[in-house]
């Protein structure tokens, strides 16, 4: 791992680690900073909803101007962005300059994704697996600290206000490390835009997005939709069902999450050795049909056990299967695109993710109502079936090309 950890690519896994540490601080604790200034349930709703619809907008446009003006002006420009909105938000307590400030950050932060392309751009073929999966366990690793530091710096007078100044001044540093380090690699930048003025700029991107070929990444992104309304039914009822159905008091709840993030942190850092191994399929659809197999089973699992150590123990093919299907599931769109579209389809599956966020709480309040909390684990295992077979049928129709 160390080996891994050495490369000219190293600083992408110090930007992934402080862009989602700077989120996990600021995200557990604004509910309640909002409230404190006397924002009701609704308005704190309806700011979590525009980001939302903000990322679904802005996510193929920051996608597109990655790949037609370079990933490293896109990433150092969007953190300076996101730096100076965490700053603004620490001294503002009006409703609607939250909500501009959300809609601006919505449209920006999109880290995780230039850096998912910068991957794909820089990182020799055979050695992405394994770098995507050190990526995502520094996030994970980040989650998993992230939340209780900031709980305790929110414990002190003002405790808000260093957290955003904590958090910008870590988004400024992050965008130092690109503006260094990020520009050393050649990246998708399209020749034909130099010396472009603006305007023309951003009639191109809009172009590139109408002549990609949708068609070509349907089941791509039905599976990524599947995936992530799955994975977020769970996750947003995982507190409740815990507290209803085990009794766990907020202090065990956290520790469960703790080891949910544990198990997620190992699967990714071993995702280069697991995939390595001889019995994992070559095809990656056939990867992704085990994976949400595992994923069915395992919902399913933790829907019907009556004991808090059964479903401890469920939460571990799950969490393995989670991590694997995200490394994989970008394996296939780095497969499907080139160089020069790459930037604008990771944007895209960045908006079908956020189309989720939206829908996801609707969705999980007419389950609860309908079969009790519960039943979000059912569905989700329906969920993870359905992507199952969609992945069985194109996994045989690549066998059959090969053929």
């Amino acid at each position: 791992m160390l080996q891994e950890i050495r490369q000219p690519w190293s600083w992408v896994y110090i930007v992934s680690f402080l862009d989602f540490f700077g989120v996990s601080m600021i995200l557990p604790v604004m509910s309640t900073h909002l409230r404190g200034l006397g924002i009701s349930y609704v308005d704190i709703g309806l700011l979590s909803s525009v980001s939302g619809m903000t990322q679904l907008i802005f996510g193929p446009i920051i996608g597109s101007w990655s790949d037609i003006q370079g990933r490293h002006t896109v990433l150092f420009l969007t953190l300076i962005v996101c730096s100076s909105v965490y700053g603004l938000m620490g001294i503002v307590s009006s409703f609607y300059l939250f909500l501009i400030l959300n809609s601006v950050l919505g449209a920006a932060q999109h880290t995780m994704m230039l850096c998912q392309a910068y991957i794909a751009d820089i990182v020799p073929v055979n050695k992405q697996p394994a770098v995507n999966g050190l990526t995502n366990a520094f996030m994970a690793f980040s989650f998993m600290i992230g939340p209780i530091i900031g709980g305790h710096v929110m414990e002190i007078d003002g405790g808000f206000q260093y957290l955003t100044a904590i958090v910008s001044l870590m988004l400024i540093f992050n965008s130092a490390i690109v503006f260094v380090f990020g520009n050393v690699h050649k990246t998708a930048k399209k020749e034909k835009t130099k010396n472009v003025s603006a305007l023309n700029q951003v009639i191109a991107i809009f172009k590139d997005l109408l002549v990609i070929d949708w068609k070509k990444y349907w089941v791509f992104l039905s599976l990524k939709f599947l995936f992530a309304m799955s994975g977020m039914l769970f996750f947003q009822n995982m507190g409740i069902i815990l507290t209803d159905s085990f009794d766990l008091t907020p202090r065990y709840m956290g520790y469960t999450i703790s080891f949910y993030g544990l198990i997620s942190f190992i699967s990714n850092l071993n995702v280069g050795r697991i995939k390595s191994l001889n019995i994992f399929p070559k095809n990656n659809y056939e990867s992704l049909m085990y994976m949400f197999c595992v994923m069915a089973v395992t919902f399913y699992w933790l829907y019907i056990v009556e004991n808090c150590w059964l479903f401890l123990a469920g939460l571990v093919p799950l969490a393995a299967s989670n991590a694997l299907a995200e490394i994989v599931m970008t394996e296939v769109l780095v497969e499907q695109t080139d160089a020069s579209s790459r930037g604008s389809m990771m944007g895209v599956s960045a908006s079908v993710a956020a189309i989720v966020q939206i829908f996801a709480p609707f969705l999980s309040g007419l389950i609860a109502s309908w079969g009790g909390i519960s039943s979000a684990l059912r569905v989700s295992s329906l969920i993870s079936a359905t992507a199952c077979f969609i992945t069985l049928r194109k996994s045989r129709k690549v066998h059959v090309k090969s053929q």
